[in-house]
């Protein structure tokens, strides 16, 4: 072979080569990156949805005891009426007995 056969040749090689390279694969699938992104993002929004889930139930148990506690207070209020009124009829009583 004379020396420009062999450099065409080898030219034709390295033309062959580039041309026919196989493309690697990639390390993941597309299809699968898309999924898995799609699955990451669904458990982010379900763990959102929980957090604002217990959030509105811890505010709802504290309105709840709250309000628990405001009627307990209305009803020693009104406990601490009635015997206020009872002790001072008492009183009246025992004031128009003693004098007889």
């Amino acid at each position: 072979m004379s020396q420009a056969q062999l450099q065409s040749y080898y030219r034709l090689i390295c033309l062959e080569n580039i041309l026919c390279k196989k493309k690697k694969a990639p390390l993941f699938h597309p299809l699968l990156v898309l999924v898995l992104l799609l699955v990451a993002v669904l458990l982010l929004v379900v763990v959102l949805l929980l957090f604002v889930l217990l959030l509105v139930l811890v505010l709802l148990l504290v309105v709840v005891l709250l309000l628990v506690v405001v009627l307990l207070l209305v009803v020693l209020l009104l406990v601490a009426v009635l015997l206020l009124v009872v002790v001072l009829l008492l009183v009246v009583v025992l004031l128009l007995v003693l004098p007889l």
